[in-house]
């Protein structure tokens, strides 16, 4: 039996805007707060909803790898197989449909 008080746990979560770990108290639950570092607005998940948000950040997002400097970056799979900057070298690269 742990001797933490669960109402004082937070979810923990993520912006499903730009990705960033996020984390607010139970008692904020549905409140609207603003992600620091994209701005988007978002609604505090149950703790039962965080895979759903996780799931759907998944979806929207990909990960590249950049063909001249080999960085890893995140991009919006709406971008998937169209010419994006590489945000380190800004080369020019495609990210796969896969």
């Amino acid at each position: 039996m742990s001797n933490t008080d669960p109402a004082k746990e937070k979810i923990r979560f993520r912006c499903t805007g730009c990705g960033v770990k996020l984390a607010a108290p139970h008692k904020h639950v549905g409140a609207s707060i603003r992600c620091p570092k994209c701005k988007l607005s978002l609604t505090v998940p149950e703790a039962s909803e965080t895979g759903v948000v996780i799931e759907k950040m998944r979806a929207d997002w990909s990960l590249a790898r950049c063909p001249s400097c080999e960085e890893v970056t995140k991009v919006r799979a709406a971008n998937r197989g169209i010419p994006v900057a590489c945000p380190s070298c800004e080369s020019e690269m495609i990210v796969s449909l896969e």
